[in-house]
C-alpha cells in the first residue's frame, strides 16, 4: 500500500503537465480505488487508457516539451499500474519518471533537486520517518 501511495504521490507531482483527459483520469481513478470507491476492472480500463495517452505522445518525443508531457503520461500510467498490481518496482518507476517529466521542464540543476527532495519528503511521510 505504500508503494502505491508513493506511485500516486509521484504521478501527482507532475499533473499538472498532463494534457491529456486519460492520463489525469488514470490517477483520479487509482485514488478511488484507494478509498474502495472504484472497481478493479474500472482501475484496468483507466491504465490501458493512460497507456494509450502515452502512446499517443510517443511520437512528440524529440522536443524538450513532448518529453516532460509524455514522461508525466507515462507516470500517469505507471502509478495506475502500480496501484493495480501492487508492485513495489513500478511505483519507484513512476517516482522516476516522474522526476523526468519534471526535470525536463526544470530550468537548472536547483530545481531539479527541489522535484527529487519533494519525493523524499512524500516518502518518508508514507513511511513514517518524518
Amino acid at each position: 500500500r505504500i508503494s502505491q501511495q508513493f506511485a500516486l504521490e509521484c504521478a501527482e507531482m507532475v499533473r499538472h503537465l498532463m494534457p491529456d483527459k486519460r492520463s489525469r483520469d488514470a490517477l483520479d481513478t487509482a485514488v478511488r480505488l484507494l478509498r474502495g470507491e472504484a472497481t478493479e476492472t474500472e482501475m484496468k480500463n483507466a491504465s490501458a487508457t493512460a497507456y494509450a495517452a502515452y502512446a499517443a505522445y510517443d511520437a512528440a518525443r524529440a522536443a524538450k516539451a513532448a518529453y516532460a508531457v509524455r514522461a508525466a503520461a507515462y507516470a500517469a500510467a505507471k502509478a495506475a499500474y502500480a496501484y493495480a498490481s501492487a508492485d513495489a518496482a513500478c511505483a519507484v518507476d513512476t517516482a522516476a519518471y516522474a522526476a523526468d517529466a519534471a526535470n525536463a521542464v526544470a530550468a537548472d540543476a536547483a530545481s531539479q533537486k527541489e522535484i527529487r527532495d519533494r519525493q523524499e519528503v512524500v516518502l518518508r511521510k508514507l513511511l513514517n520517518q518524518d
